[in-house]
Order: structure tokens, then sequence, then C-alpha cells
């Protein structure tokens, strides 16, 4: 009995072990991550598609066209991870939430994947709408032909 004892409390050391070490791996972004900033794009133009996009650490915003003042979209989140890979790219997970927009649209949470180019000059992404986060549903790319697909440009200064 002492024994079997000693081995669920040791099994159960383990995982709060590594629970403790998931909690500890998640990304905690800076006051000057690369993604923020406004994003432009005047080739998107019908209605489900926005030309100014701006991230902040408060969240998002996205406007319809690059002269409005007035955002269309909102949504807040948080960056699950972040790296840079072997052309310094950097790249984002994230989850958020919708909470401006179409009656639709708000309250959908979704799980993106983003990309910063290596001249911090172009960003693009694509996401997924999930029920609940799940680090296991972020896409695994970044495809052009994925109707998520978006591509903005950094605004010049």
């Amino acid at each position: 009995m002492k024994r079997i004892l000693i081995v669920g409390a040791s099994i159960l050391l383990l995982g709060l072990i590594q629970v403790g070490g998931w909690a500890q791996t998640k990304y905690v972004p800076k006051e000057n991550e690369q993604i923020y900033g406004t994003w432009l794009n005047e080739k998107r133009t019908n209605t489900d598609n926005c030309q100014k996009l701006v991230i902040t650490a408060d969240g998002w915003k996205e406007y319809y066209n690059i002269s409005d003042s007035v955002s269309f979209f909102e949504g807040r989140g948080f960056f699950d991870s972040k790296w840079t890979d072997s052309e310094g790219n950097i790249w984002y997970e994230s989850f958020g939430t919708i909470t401006k927009g179409t009656a639709a649209a708000q309250g959908i949470k979704y799980q993106e994947l983003d990309k910063v180019s290596d001249s911090g000059k172009v960003v693009e992404s694509v996401n997924t709408n999930v029920a609940e986060y799940d680090p296991d549903s972020y896409p695994t790319k970044i495809d052009p032909t994925d109707y998520t697909y978006r591509i903005y440009y950094r605004a010049e200064k």
C-alpha cells in the first residue's frame, strides 16, 4: 500500500512539474513587438476585407478603408508563442475573440498563425475558428490559397 502511495504521489508530482513547464513556456509579449503597428493593403476591397489593420498590446482593429478613423472589426487575445525561423521571419501563434463587428462575428474565438517578414514590412496570417482554446488547433502553415489568408504591408511612418 505504501508503495502504491509513493508511486501515485510521484506520478502526481511529475504531472504538476509538466503543467508548470507548460505555463513557463507561454510567450509574454514585449512592449514593442514586431507585429505591433499599422498595416495596410489597399487591394482588399470587398465587404469582408479591411484595408487597414492596427495591432497593439491591447488588441487589434480593422478598418474597411485606409482613410477610416472608426474601426469595423476589433478583437482581443494573447500570443501563445513566438519564434524566428532560419530566414529571419518572425512567427506568432495567437488566440483571440472578436469583440466588435457584425453581429454574427462578435464572440467568435479563433487561433491564428502570423508571419512578419524578415524586413518587418509584411505580415501574413491565416486563422481557424475554435470553440475554445486548444494549443493543437493552430494552423501549421501560411497558405495564400486558404480562404482566411491575409497580407498587409507596414504603413510608412
